[in-house]
């Protein structure tokens, strides 16, 4: 394969030092499966429920530990996938969790405590997921999970693949040199990480979205029924240093849904802040271009506000999003982007927009339709007859106005007034809050 002169520059900032790096650079990732019921039974009557679970991976039964080395860990590498089965054989429903236990990257421990997936695929080069269909396992079904790694020779980010890129280079020069003076030293991989996957007894404790935990909803979501929780129930949440509400906007799921080009941002069981969260501006420069996934605010929403700011509970139920939002007239396509957390569009709210080039690829929330029959107007002109609720930072504050990812022009990206009317803003302007909404699958 020839490579292009980035890829080239790329390499030659990489300092491989040790041509053994190749050889011996490897990936280690436990599963530890511990599955149990959590069920005690006290009364005689009660007959004796069986509690069997299987987990396999091809036609080899796990029993406790399983282990994953992928070799050639560097920049480049093949990538690495496999997948194991769960099934339910027993006479009670189960639910399966996963926790992340330990982490070593080449010298460094990362800890742990509060780490999901979603930070490993963001903040190295290299990319490790664990995928699940479903964690709810009811009589006789089956889950699957599935563990992948790659790392990719050109990653987008130059500083990141040259900073881990040298990292592991030094990191095998290092062992290899421990080697050759102690020839009895085990080479240690590269990367170790280990995975718990817990199989326990399910028990329905859905009662209220209000009170629930955020555990019990994602598998009221996943078990497909959430009819103790209507649209427009609320739950407080932690936000920082701040105590802030969420609302249900959205449960119903039409087939337009399933379109690969279609976005998910309002179908499903669709989650947003009722208050205003922090003042930012879109943008520093009063510019659209690169549309909603190419801001300042984007970043920072799916960086360290999402990370430092929204408890574990939450951020280890929110879904990945396919979100599509619209260009401005110096582009020609549409932007399709994976998110934990994203904006409404203008046509998600109104049920219409003429200005964003993505208005046909979603539809409007179940929470504003026909909500309300006042018109709303914007310097006279009718833009939509679905009421915008006010959003303020707390029952103290005044209302504030807040973004839209919807792009309007060259330098506007559209906006909900503090009125609650339509009015697009500069994308550098400072007065402007967010309101976020995320996805629970």
């Amino acid at each position: 394969m020839k490579l292009t002169e980035r890829m080239k520059s790329k390499l030659r900032k990489v300092n491989f030092t040790s041509v053994a790096f190749f050889a011996v650079s490897v990936i280690s990732i436990t599963f530890a499966w511990l599955a149990y019921s959590n069920t005690i039974a006290t009364n005689l009557d009660v007959d004796i429920k069986r509690w069997d679970i299987n987990i396999t991976t091809g036609n080899t039964e796990i029993t406790n530990e399983y282990d994953i080395n992928v070799d050639s860990f560097y920049p480049g590498m093949d990538d690495y996938s496999d997948s194991f089965t769960i099934r339910n054989n027993g006479d009670l429903a189960a639910k399966i969790d996963y926790n992340i236990s330990y982490f070593r990257l080449f010298d460094q421990e990362i800890p742990t405590n509060n780490l999901t997936f979603y930070e490993l695929q963001r903040d190295y080069p290299f990319k490790i997921s664990l995928d699940y269909d479903t964690r709810y396992l009811g009589i006789n079904d089956t889950a699957t999970f599935s563990i992948s790694c790659e790392w990719p020779l050109d990653s987008g980010d130059d500083a990141a693949d040259t900073l881990y890129g040298n990292m592991a280079s030094e990191f095998y020069a290092q062992e290899q040199q421990i080697k050759a003076n102690n020839p009895s030293y085990e080479i240690r991989k590269g990367l170790e990480l280990k995975i718990e996957i817990v199989v326990s007894q399910y028990i329905d404790e859905t009662n209220s979205f209000a009170t629930d935990s955020w555990d019990t909803i994602q598998l009221a979501v996943e078990k497909g029924d959430t009819s103790k929780y209507s649209v427009g129930a609320t739950k407080n949440v932690r936000v920082g240093n701040k105590n802030l509400k969420v609302k249900i906007v959205n449960k119903s799921a039409p087939t337009s849904c399933n379109g690969d080009s279609f976005s998910q941002t309002a179908c499903g069981f669709v989650l947003e802040f009722e208050n205003v969260i922090e003042e930012k501006k879109m943008n520093s420069s009063n510019t659209t271009n690169g549309g909603w996934p190419n801001s300042e605010l984007y970043e920072y929403l799916h960086g360290d506000f999402f990370s430092t700011k929204l408890p574990y509970e939450l951020r280890k139920v929110v879904a990945t999003t396919r979100v599509v939002s619209g260009h401005n007239s110096n582009e020609t396509t549409n932007y399709v982007t994976y998110d934990k957390l994203y904006l409404f569009s203008k046509k998600e709210y109104y049920g219409v927009s003429a200005q964003d080039t993505a208005a046909n690829s979603t539809r409007q929330i179940d929470w504003y339709v026909g909500m309300s029959s006042t018109p709303i107007y914007n310097s006279g002109s009718l833009v939509g007859h679905a009421y915008l609720k006010m959003k303020k930072l707390d029952s103290l504050n005044n209302p504030k106005t807040y973004w839209f990812r919807s792009v309007n022009g060259t330098q506007l990206f559209d906006a909900v007034y503090s009125s609650s009317i339509y009015s697009p803003r500069a994308a550098n302007e400072p007065n402007v809050w967010f309101a976020p909404a995320f996805r629970i699958t």
